[in-house]
């Protein structure tokens, strides 16, 4: 994949003299990107998503088959979140 990534690499804005991503300096977050709230959320979609697959590995059910499952939390956010990523998971 390295190829494939350079050449996306080379299709985005450079700075003058940019001759590769492997010699270009790596990227530095800035806080104002960070959002508490978005990383609460995947938080939360990533420990429903693991309790599911330490479910269908407890019943040995095939991890490739779509199976139904009930998703209840007290906490309404929680609750929204995992609602509106549903297909995802």
């Amino acid at each position: 994949m390295p190829f494939l990534t350079e050449e996306l690499w080379h299709q985005l804005p450079q700075q003058a003299g940019a001759k590769s991503i492997a010699l270009d300096q790596f990227p530095e977050a800035h806080d104002h990107w960070k959002n508490a709230r978005a990383l609460e959320e995947v938080d939360g979609i990533q420990e429903v998503v693991a309790a599911l697959r330490n479910i269908r590995a407890e019943l040995k059910l095939d991890p490739k088959k779509r199976v139904v499952a009930d998703f209840s939390t007290s906490d309404a956010r929680a609750g929204e979140t995992i609602r509106a990523n549903r297909g995802a998971i």
